[in-house]
Parts: structure tokens; sequence; C-alpha cells
């Protein structure tokens, strides 16, 4: 769908306690552990956008708030994917969150779409960044089918 929202800046100065920025999540069957990424590591962003149950954003919608940042010169933060070839078109920059471990890794939340958001958050060993992966993709034009 079509992203028609705007975000509004939270009250910090009357809510200091519940006050945080916000943050740009794909949906919760995406690999991404933001959610629990930014809790555990104190990062004060929330996503809200419409997808449940972790108000991320579609892949549509990403590209589209995205844009809107480049456009305006708004700062944005935001989970994405590498490689694709999005950064090529906008200044991404990578955060860096822990190092990731095997016992963080398998440390991850069991279920990223839970309902629950205790169980989508799971436990602070599970926070790092994430592991890195080859791409085992080739590409030829000599490959023929037999």
């Amino acid at each position: 769908g079509e992203f028609i929202g705007h975000f509004e800046k939270d009250d910090c100065v009357a809510n200091p306690d519940t006050c945080h920025g916000y943050f740009v999540n794909a949906p919760c069957h995406w690999s991404t552990y933001a959610e629990a990424q930014m809790f555990w590591n104190n990062i004060s962003l929330k996503s809200d956008g419409p997808e449940y149950p972790n108000s991320g954003y579609s892949y549509s919608q990403m590209l589209q708030i995205l844009d809107a940042s480049n456009t305006t010169g708004e700062d944005l933060m935001m989970w994405w994917f590498s490689p694709d070839m999005t950064y090529t078109l906008f200044p991404l920059h990578r955060v860096h969150l822990p190092i990731p471990s095997q016992a963080c890794l398998q440390s991850r939340p069991p279920d990223k779409c839970a309902e629950n958001e205790n169980e989508r958050l799971g436990n602070f060993l599970g926070s790092c960044d994430y592991a890195e992966h080859s791409l085992n993709k080739i590409i030829s034009k000599g490959l023929q089918t037999s």
C-alpha cells in the first residue's frame, strides 16, 4: 500500500519517561530482529507502521518513506538489507550493533511475529548485530540447459 502518513513528534518535555524517536521497521516475517535490538541496546526508537504485530511497514511503504526522507533532507533510521540496489539510490549508512556471536545468534527471539511484545523482544543475549552471509548466486550468460 501507499504510505500516506506522517510521523508526529513526541512531547519529550511533558513525557520524558516515554519519549522516543521513530524507526522504520520491516514486517515481522522478514529477517529482522530490529525491535529487540532497539530495546536491548537502549536505542529509544520505535516503529509505528500499520503491519501487525510489530508495527512495521511494507516494502513499498519503506521505499516511499526513504524517498520522502531523501527529498526533504530529514534524518531517518530504518532496517534494510544488503546486498540491495537501494544502497546505490540513497545515501544509506550502516549502524553497527554488538558483534554477533554464536551464543547471541542462538538467543534470538524464537517468534518475531508473536502477538505478545515480550515474546518478540526475547532477552538481551540475542541483541547483537546480524551475522554476515556469503552471497551464493552466480549469474552467467554462458549457462545453457540441456
